[in-house]
């Protein structure tokens, strides 16, 4: 089975932890999980994510579209974006969104994984 690589974008540690320990645990299926935890407005942030060539981009809403933009056009990548107060995450489909707990971020990973 062909590894997926699941990169996190300004996703604070505790947060960041959870969603791995949730990729290990609930989704069957070879998958890299790469963090990159820079200020906001680090200038190499998009290229450090472009090396990195995800399949799924989970970021804070702050940095999102910003951040699609710059990556989106050389590999396709599935979004989902977190909301300010992280209580909520939307994506991967335009209007899509679900409030942030263990379940609802499988499901959606399940799902986007499965559809790549």
């Amino acid at each position: 089975m062909k590894e997926r690589r699941v990169v996190l974008v300004m996703v604070p540690p505790l947060l960041a932890d959870l969603i791995k320990h949730v990729l290990e645990a609930r989704i069957r299926r070879d998958v890299e999980i790469s963090i990159i935890a820079d200020d906001e407005h680090a200038q190499d942030i998009g290229e450090r994510v472009r090396r990195l060539a995800p399949d799924v981009l989970i970021v804070r809403a702050m940095v999102a579209p910003s951040l699609w933009a710059e990556v989106s056009h050389r590999h396709p990548v599935r979004v989902l974006s977190l909301s300010d107060d992280l209580t909520g995450i939307h994506g991967p489909g335009p209007g899509d969104s679900a409030p942030l707990t263990p379940d609802v971020l499988a499901e959606l990973l399940h799902g986007v994984l499965a559809s790549i």
